[in-house]
């Protein structure tokens, strides 16, 4: 499994009604290696919804299993 380029984390709460609010945006992720730039996304989590910027089908399939993992954990 990959590890993450970069981590941020902000205080704050994003409630369950913020979840449920997702934009998607198909673009490159800065900083993403080339061996896995086809898996690569970003995920920014806000009290006023998800924000997924990911280079392929396949990096926005990786964000919504990692933003599901996020969900059980809250």
């Amino acid at each position: 499994m990959p590890a993450p380029v970069r981590v941020d984390r902000a205080d704050g709460f994003a409630g369950r009604e913020a979840i449920s609010r997702v934009e998607t945006v198909r673009a490159a992720v800065p900083g993403a290696p080339d061996e896995t730039a086809d898996e690569a996304y970003e995920l920014v989590v806000s009290a006023s919804g998800v924000r997924i910027v990911a280079s392929s089908e396949r990096g926005e399939r990786w964000a919504r299993t990692t933003l599901g993992q996020l969900v059980k954990l809250a």
